[in-house]
């Protein structure tokens, strides 16, 4: 049985061998490898996007503030209450007052200031780690073109 243990270690480690030899192998390692540091910065895209771009509301209050608004990238109209009916008549029976075009309550979805891109990361600074820090996550960025530049390598000298 002792035997039959050193054999089976020998082929499995010759198997390892032979498999990180192949190029092939190596370029699939290093296109997996760059496919999740992409994925990453994929998915940090998405939940810093929403935290970062400084969306606001405002009203407008003529049809030349809101055209200028419009323009500038608004493109959510806060939709206000129902119309209260007319005073003096019964709330059964009247029909509701229309609406007053204006003022009317717009909202702006922000400036992109990079959260969006996947290419920053949070970090905590301060005495007790309570203020907010984004960074460009060279880290990652140099992981990918390394990998990047191995897979280029790998594939000329196939």
């Amino acid at each position: 049985m002792a035997r039959v243990k050193e054999l089976q270690t020998a082929i499995a480690e010759k198997v390892i061998s032979a498999e990180i030899r192949r190029r092939s192998w190596r370029v699939q390692v290093l296109e997996d490898r760059v496919n999740g540091m992409l994925a990453l910065s994929a998915s940090r895209a998405k939940l810093y996007a929403e935290k970062m771009e400084a969306s606001h509301s405002f009203q407008v209050h003529d049809n030349t503030e809101e055209q200028i608004a419009i323009e500038d990238g608004c493109i959510e109209v806060v939709n206000l209450d129902p119309a209260e009916p007319l005073p003096g008549a019964d709330c059964k029976e009247a029909p509701p007052a229309p609406r007053p075009k204006y003022p009317k309550t717009m909202r702006h979805p922000g400036y992109p200031n990079g959260g969006g891109t996947g290419l920053l990361v949070k970090d905590y600074r301060g005495k007790e780690n309570n203020q907010v820090v984004w960074k460009f996550d060279s880290a990652l960025e140099s992981g990918i073109m390394e990998a990047l530049k191995q897979a280029a390598n790998r594939s000329v000298d196939c």
